[in-house]
């Protein structure tokens, strides 16, 4: 069976076509402004945290709730073209609840013995998460900024511990701060 190369190109530039589609799906969607939400709060917190040691615990806590307000608004309110498979908002409210009370206990086990230690672990958890769902739902962005944002976790937890925090605002949160903009701006 050989195809024809004019309906070969009509092919792929139908695949082309849909593939736009596809970003424009996820740049109109609520991936994107969650990305920014949690980039800002990435930055403010690890720079806090490096400037404000002592307030740690309490600057993630207001940030960490800011964040999943401002993620759970943005899931529930957000009106994008394309609609959700049926109960995905859910399974994916349940997947973070789960990895949360999984860390949670993880930290019980694992207790770190120093804050770089924590910031470290729950990063990598989080953009192993990351790495997951690019991995379910078919997202490949999602897997290099998990890929990413683990590879300058380690680096700077090994290389740079003196200034892990302010490594961590600028590449951590930064990076997702940058892939939400990217994908807001170049994928409409």
């Amino acid at each position: 069976m050989s195809i024809e190369p004019d309906a070969a190109r009509d092919s792929l530039r139908e695949i082309d076509s849909m593939m736009a589609q596809a970003r424009k799906a996820v740049a109109s969607g609520a991936a994107s402004p969650i990305l920014i939400v949690w980039g800002v709060i990435g930055i403010v917190c690890f720079a806090a945290t490096h400037f404000f040691a002592r307030y740690a615990g309490w600057v993630w806590l207001v940030g960490d709730v800011v964040g999943v307000l401002a993620t759970l608004a943005l899931v529930y309110v957000w009106r994008s073209p394309v609609k959700p498979a049926p109960g995905l908002n859910r399974r994916l409210t349940l997947f973070w609840a789960s990895l949360f009370g999984y860390i949670f206990v993880w930290l019980v086990i694992v207790a770190p013995v120093n804050g770089l230690q924590l910031g470290a672990f729950i990063t990598s958890a989080v953009m192993f998460a990351y790495i997951v769902l690019g991995l379910w739902l078919e997202a490949p962005f999602l897997i290099y900024l998990g890929l990413a944002v683990t590879s300058l976790t380690v680096a700077c937890y090994l290389l740079l511990p003196s200034v892990f925090n302010l490594c961590m605002a600028a590449g951590g949160g930064g990076a997702l701060l940058g892939t939400g903009l990217y994908i807001r701006m170049r994928w409409r």
